[in-house]
């Protein structure tokens, strides 16, 4: 099907009050079920039936509608985009709410909003409801850049590996500082593969240091780790490099084997001699 066959289709529908469909500058269209045409509700036993259930209360209870009016918005059109690349699958009506709900409502900043993404899909979080739970959180912190942003994550970082080398009670020093951005900025190591070489760190050494973290973290850096399957991975290589070293020194010398352990020596016996002086043993031999 042609795609001006398609947007054909749309408009019918739009005209039947079945859906809404408004198309956008750049070739673009929104699209939405319409819920409020009584014309098209299903047929359904009368509302005396029931026991009327209690009203739930969201924070984004707003209509298809109004987001399709704010949908012309640059901002909203780029953050949902974004948003689409960072959860690698069509955004969803309740992904679209929440987007629409942080950036309309809770008002916090468009870079704001794509660092709060791009920061949940780096530690696996793909629900949309503790994302925005964590968009509220940064709001009532009163997070409106992405330099503030960035700085109540990167010191949540800080403090999660210092705890974690049992630094917890020690207070945060340029060095500190240093150690940890690297590892965050130019090894590009996400939080929970530092954290795994906290837990090797405090596994090999009595008293924990960042200096020899930093050494876990700099061979993982030369083995291109990514996640952590590819630790277990290397772990694993290790394992068998270390148990293979162990088995060749142990085994037992065993002497190689020459033609004289197994050769037959001959003596070249005169047998003839050997009758003769039977012969002259016998007769001198009284028996």
């Amino acid at each position: 099907m042609l795609e001006s066959e398609v947007i054909d289709a749309l408009k019918y529908w739009f005209e039947k009050k079945v859906i809404e469909f408004e198309t956008l500058e750049n070739n673009s269209f929104v699209i939405g079920l319409n819920f409020e045409d009584p014309s098209i509700q299903s047929h359904s036993p009368k509302p005396e039936d029931y026991k009327p259930l209690p009203e739930k209360k969201e924070i984004n209870a707003f209509t298809q509608q109004e987001f399709i009016h704010h949908a012309k918005d640059e901002n909203l059109i780029q953050l949902c985009r974004f948003a689409e690349t960072c959860f690698g699958r069509t955004l969803s009506w309740k992904d679209n709410q929440t987007i629409f709900d942080l950036y309309n409502n809770i008002k916090l900043n468009v870079e704001v909003i794509k660092y709060l993404l791009e920061y949940c899909t780096e530690k696996n979080i793909s629900n949309i409801t503790t994302i925005e739970k964590i968009g509220i959180e940064w709001a009532e912190k009163n997070i409106s850049t992405l330099e503030e942003a960035k700085s109540y994550v990167y010191n949540n970082y800080y403090f999660r590996v210092l705890k974690s080398l049992g630094m917890g009670g020690v207070s945060l020093t340029p060095t500190h500082k240093e150690f940890i951005d690297k590892w965050l900025n130019v090894y590009k190591f996400s939080i929970e593969i530092i954290l795994e070489g906290c837990k090797k760190t405090v596994a090999q050494i009595n008293s924990p240091t960042l200096a020899y973290l930093d050494k876990i973290l700099t061979e993982w850096h030369k083995q291109q780790i990514k996640k952590i399957e590819d630790i277990k991975k290397l772990d694993k290589k290790h394992e068998q490099s270390q148990k293979q070293k162990y088995q060749q020194k142990n085994v037992k010398k065993i002497p190689p084997k020459t033609q004289n352990h197994f050769q037959i020596r001959s003596h070249n016996w005169d047998f003839e001699a050997i009758k003769v002086l039977e012969k002259k043993y016998n007769d001198e031999t009284d028996w």
